[in-house]
């Protein structure tokens, strides 16, 4: 919704329509969050002073934001008030893995590795089999005639991707039928049958736990948690400055992220956090906050944006952000736009290495919310009589994947894509392909069983 409003302010050029905005989660900091408050701030100051503009998070830095909102008087800045909602969240009781050193050797923890270890995941794994000991002990239960609890909490396992989600998996799968377990994976990948699972509820006297990456941190709420494990790490996007491509790349959670897992439990009843870090090393070492997209991420279409905007040149505007980008970066994305013929090389006639005037490629790539050279792709398939077939592949390639990657079947699922591409080595052309027939068959479901697609992703495409 960020990217709705953006579009409208940037063309009616003001805020006037509304009375007030509210913009929700602005500790997150992605590029078109970041380039929304500074479009609406300079609104603010210039021709739409009397409009009301409320920031929404838990987690973020009140005092930066309200000083970047600052009203401006003669010869002082007053700070944006300040408004703190208290919570109604249950208790929930902090651990590091420093008080865990009776189940099992403490790895080491480099700062500049951010990594898990084999002695983490063993510790963890120990720590599920703690938590029935404490329950017992917590609802008094006879333990010769009842071996578990009759109220089993559910966990939550923050992992950074899929990889670790896979691995922590299979350490479980042994005890997942004696210790009733229930394991269910949660990642932007997973089927949308597995993805509802986590939110019903298990059988009696078993146990759910929920392995996900941050998208359980604000995107997801599963009501019924009251323990998180928490193994501080996130994969961030980051832009290679040498090739300019993007890529995931594994870091150490900030406080800031770490602090969101912390709230997903505690919402029912008194929950407890266990962080496998140590509490040095979360105090010392771990971040405030994560670095903004703006300052990682590739800014083709922000600078398209800018250009549309029509209110300074690339440089000069986002240099007012909440956090500025790298002038280098600015400038490789102008070259990259330069490249793709979303810019010319001159400036009202005039040659201008870092700037240029918006060309009409330009314009109908920002309108576009997909990446330049996908774009590109899509008004090449207009030149040469394949519009449709780009559009297709362009879709594929700008959401999570077409193809559905069960945990059990996944050798399945690449027999499947190998399949779709009808010996072509092309993931472009078996997406295309599956969509092509996807589309003339009139029973969805049965298509998707049978492919091994996913059905919600596909629909969405429709």
């Amino acid at each position: 919704y960020d990217g709705v409003l953006l579009e409208r302010l940037i063309s009616k050029k003001d805020m006037n329509d509304y009375t007030h905005i509210i913009i929700d989660e602005v500790h997150e900091r992605d590029q078109e969050t970041d380039f929304l408050l500074l479009v609406v701030r300079k609104f603010l100051r210039t021709n739409s002073r009397g409009v009301k503009v409320i920031l929404m998070s838990a987690t973020f830095d009140v005092d930066c934001f309200a000083q970047y909102f600052a009203t401006l008087l003669k010869t002082m800045t007053e700070p944006a008030p300040i408004v703190q909602i208290p919570g109604k969240m249950m208790e929930v009781k902090e651990y590091y893995i420093n008080s865990l050193a009776t189940l099992g050797e403490l790895p080491e923890f480099d700062p500049d590795c951010p990594s898990i270890a084999p002695e983490s995941y063993s510790i963890a794994h120990r720590l599920l089999k703690i938590f029935d000991k404490i329950e017992v002990c917590e609802q008094n239960v006879d333990q010769t005639k009842e071996r578990f609890a009759p109220n089993r909490g559910a966990v939550l396992v923050f992992l950074p991707g899929y990889a670790e989600i896979s691995a922590f998996r299979d350490a479980l799968r042994e005890d997942c039928i004696p210790l009733r377990w229930t394991v269910l994976p949660l990642h932007s990948t997973v089927t949308q049958q597995e993805q509802q699972s986590v939110f019903l509820p298990t059988a009696k006297g078993h146990r759910k736990i929920i392995l996900s990456t941050n998208i359980a941190e604000s995107s997801i709420t599963v009501p019924d948690i009251k323990y998180v494990i928490d193994f501080c790490l996130t994969k961030c996007l980051v832009c290679d400055p040498e090739t300019n491509y993007s890529c995931l790349k594994l870091e150490w959670a900030s406080k800031a992220n770490c602090k969101q897992r912390q709230g997903r439990a505690g919402r029912v009843s008194e929950g407890r956090l266990y962080r496998m870090i140590p509490e040095n090393f979360y105090r010392d070492v771990l971040p405030q906050y994560g670095i903004p997209e703006m300052q990682r991420c590739p800014l083709e279409l922000t600078v398209l944006k800018v250009k549309k905007l029509d209110m300074g040149e690339p440089k000069a505007l986002l240099a007012l952000c909440l956090d500025p980008p790298d002038l280098g970066d600015i400038e490789r994305a102008i070259l990259v736009l330069k490249e793709v013929s979303a810019l010319t090389t001159m400036i009202d006639g005039v040659f201008c290495p870092y700037d240029g005037d918006l060309t009409f490629v330009g314009r109908v790539m920002a309108q576009l919310p997909l990446d330049v050279c996908v774009s590109k792709m899509i008004l090449l398939g207009f030149v040469f009589g394949v519009l449709e077939d780009c559009i297709i592949i362009a879709a594929c390639l700008s959401i999570q994947s077409m193809f559905s990657r069960p945990f059990q079947k996944l050798i399945e699922a690449y027999k499947s894509r190998m399949a779709w591409s009808e010996g072509s080595f092309s993931d472009c052309l078996a997406m295309l392909n599956a969509y092509k027939v996807w589309q003339n068959m009139r029973e969805q479901g049965a298509f998707s069983r049978r492919y091994g697609v996913n059905e919600r992703a596909w629909a969405s495409h429709n």
